[in-house]
């Protein structure tokens, strides 16, 4: 028995040093979580993405609404409007056209003593939500949602926030000296500009080489 654990273990020690091997497709290299992939050939943002719609902020894309033959429009038309007509239902429009918004917070429950939080909990579940979002905005979730009827484009509404398409963590910025500087009408990102190799917002029809991602 001990001659089989210790071969056991020795065949784990060895395939551990050839995990990444085969964690990705051929042609494809690993990093991380993820299997990255360049494509030298030239496409705008849109061709990239293959089309698919994502929430801005990550979440998981598990639930539509379209309108019927809805999306409609392809490349031209790349957000979405979530009310639309009578029916509420959704219809694909142009990233630049106005309109009302929906904003988004996370809901935060500030730290205490366990035992005190758990008697906290035990006393209040029939209060649960009251005062957990600020005043105007109201709770869905784990996020508070407020309405905003004045009419903006989907960037401004954004408030010029950049993110990753996937929804990872925006925490590590590269931008080349004096960028990103194209204000609206540069909401895109090359990642190897000049020699470099720092950051430039560019126009999101410009085409360039790109690089696609897969889970492991």
């Amino acid at each position: 028995m001990a001659v089989l654990r210790s071969l056991l273990l020795l065949f784990t020690v060895f395939s551990m040093g050839n995990a990444e091997v085969e964690k990705c497709p051929y042609g494809w290299r690993s990093f991380g979580v993820q299997c990255y992939k360049f494509f030298p050939g030239k496409v705008n943002w849109i061709t990239a993405e293959d089309g698919e719609w994502m929430w801005s902020d990550g979440t998981p894309y598990d639930y539509t609404n379209w309108c019927s033959v809805e999306p409609n429009v392809g490349g031209s038309e790349n957000c979405m409007e979530i009310n639309w007509t009578i029916n509420h239902c959704w219809n694909d429009r142009a990233c630049f056209e106005s309109l009302g918004y929906a904003c988004a917070t996370a809901i935060f429950i500030m730290a205490v003593l366990r035992s005190l939080l758990l008697l906290f909990i035990a006393f209040s579940m029939g209060n649960a939500g009251v005062d957990k979002c600020p005043y105007g905005w109201k709770n869905f979730g784990v996020r508070c949602y407020k309405f905003f009827q004045e009419t903006v484009n989907w960037i401004t509404a954004e408030e010029k926030q950049w993110l990753w398409s996937d929804g990872t963590a925006y925490d590590y910025t590269n931008w080349c000296h004096g960028e990103p500087n194209g204000g609206g009408s540069e909401n895109c990102v090359e990642i190897n500009w000049t020699s470099n190799y720092c950051w430039n917002d560019k126009s999101c029809s410009s085409s360039l080489s790109y690089v696609c991602a897969t889970d492991l």
